[in-house]
């Protein structure tokens, strides 16, 4: 897939979350709130728990306003999926919708 969009894969090294700190922190973010999920019920399975991270995720945290851009986070992710969409080979693309 780097071939095919002419860029280079620069993995990150494992155990080193200063190097990839904006995603390390919204994996804090939404650590934090499954750990209020399961203290509010201690007998959430994993599917129900999917589905109140998947909602809170859109309806919630995406409906936050971005530090930098000022925009709403669901708002940069639906622009980024489908402007991606435009240029991804055929192979690799997925029929479904969030």
């Amino acid at each position: 897939m780097a071939e095919h969009y002419h860029c280079f894969v620069d993995p990150s090294r494992v155990a080193h979350p200063k190097d990839k700190g904006k995603v390390e922190r919204d994996v804090q973010t939404v650590r934090e709130q499954f750990r209020k999920l399961l203290t509010l019920s201690p007998d959430l399975n994993i599917q129900k728990a999917n589905q109140l991270i998947k909602k809170w995720c859109i309806e919630e945290y995406g409906q936050r306003d971005h530090g930098t851009t000022h925009l709403k986070r669901v708002q940069i992710l639906s622009a980024t999926i489908n402007k991606s969409a435009l240029f991804t080979p055929k192979f690799l693309q997925i029929n479904r919708v969030i």
